[in-house]
């Protein structure tokens, strides 16, 4: 009875409109200003990514799947920045565990990808409380979380958080 009582709960909160605060009071993703959690993964490139390294640096993160369609959405809105901004790391994960490297590799061939590409294979997306997809994260030059995005981000929202941190 309780499940069934809970359940009917998210339905109404979910038709209210309240998805996002179902989402930050269940599943809160990693608060804005706090430290980014650190990772390092292996590429399809066969490089690794460590975060760390990338101190001083701007960069967004993007949580995907090839089959989200939103995600193919927000690719080409990652490629229009990647051209404007190319300044700005870009590092799309795939957070699919039945997607590898290989997978990805087709998919960002077929997508004109041109920044780095890596299945989550350390649990990252955990670790940034991803519950959905797309999600982006903007990680400032000092590794701090700027800007939290779920769902679609808009080329117009980031170039305006990019602009924010100088």
């Amino acid at each position: 009875m309780f499940l069934l009582l809970t359940l009917a709960l998210v339905v109404v909160v979910l038709a209210a409109g309240g998805g996002e605060l179902l989402r930050s009071t269940l599943l809160p993703v990693t608060p804005r200003g706090s430290l980014a959690p650190d990772f390092s993964l292996q590429d399809t490139a066969n490089s690794t990514i460590h975060l760390r390294a990338l101190r001083g640096q701007v960069v967004v993160v993007e949580f995907f799947a090839t089959w989200c369609l939103p995600c193919a959405v927000e690719v080409g809105t990652l490629a229009q920045l990647h051209q404007q901004q190319p300044e700005v790391v870009i590092i799309t994960i795939g957070w699919d565990r039945n997607e590898n490297a290989s997978v990805l590799s087709a998919y960002g061939q077929a997508h004109n990808v041109t920044w780095a590409m890596a299945p989550d294979t350390d649990g990252v997306g955990e670790r940034y409380g991803v519950s959905g997809l797309p999600t982006m994260v903007l990680i400032d030059q000092r590794q701090h979380i700027a800007q939290t995005y779920t769902g679609l981000a808009t080329l117009q929202q980031l170039n305006q958080d990019l602009a924010a941190l100088g």
